[in-house]
């Protein structure tokens, strides 16, 4: 997979909220992301992702550290696909240290 490189989330988190959004739509979207890396379909991951990570930045009320997690295993992803192995694996012990009990 090749991208904008890791620095992805920078431009989406300054973009304005139109809107506050739930936690189960910055989930669905990531989950999405997750299957799009799964059958190696890199457009759709990298669209979930962006996506994910902009509505996370208007999440209405406090991030629940399970999402949090989630966020930083997709960035691990990307990380990852990108040849960044040392930015997947702050971004995975990010994940482990918000989610310890979460399995692969």
């Amino acid at each position: 997979m090749t991208g904008a490189g890791v620095g992805w989330a920078t431009a989406a988190w300054a973009a304005p909220c139109a809107e506050t959004v739930t936690a189960g739509r910055v989930s669905a979207r990531l989950a999405e992301a997750v299957l799009s890396y799964a059958v190696l379909d890199q457009e759709a991951f990298e669209r979930a992702a962006d996506e994910a990570q902009a509505l996370a930045a208007c999440l209405e009320g406090p991030m629940e550290p399970a999402l949090a997690a989630a966020l930083h295993r997709v960035r691990g992803m990307r990380a990852l696909a990108l040849g960044d192995a040392e930015q997947a694996g702050r971004s995975f012990v990010a994940a482990a240290k918000l989610d310890p009990g979460y399995v692969l």
